[in-house]
């Protein structure tokens, strides 16, 4: 592809709150599937409430986590994928992708918003 022949540095971080509430939600997805016994959810205010309910529904949420794993996976590639054909660097392609695997559509919509500010010098 021609274009702009990145040489490092153009990996953005997402927002702190994207590595807090991601991460925690799915694993407490990942809780509420696979191993719900251990969550006090009389303990945990209204959320405990929520997941109990959740956990009630036990195979819609499985395919739920699921879906959200799968959906990561490819927004992970794809990411890499776009990295690549904007001829990034090594390791900010590891980066991007490594961050969108974890951090999904925040991360991904980061990268676009980079690749659209590329096109445009």
């Amino acid at each position: 592809m021609a274009g702009r022949q990145f040489q490092g540095g153009h990996f953005r971080f997402a927002s702190i709150w994207a590595y807090i509430l991601v991460p925690i939600g799915l694993s407490l997805q990942y809780v509420v599937v696979f191993h719900p016994q251990l969550l006090p959810y009389d303990k945990m205010w209204f959320i405990g409430t929520a997941l109990k309910f959740l956990a009630s529904y036990h195979m819609l949420f499985a395919v739920i986590f699921v879906l959200a794993l799968l959906i990561h996976l490819v927004e992970g590639c794809y990411a890499w994928y776009l990295s690549a054909s904007m001829q990034m660097s090594a390791s900010d392609q590891i980066k991007w992708t490594l961050q969108t695997l974890l951090l999904g559509i925040f991360s991904l919509y980061l990268l676009l918003k980079e690749k659209k500010l590329s096109k445009g010098k």
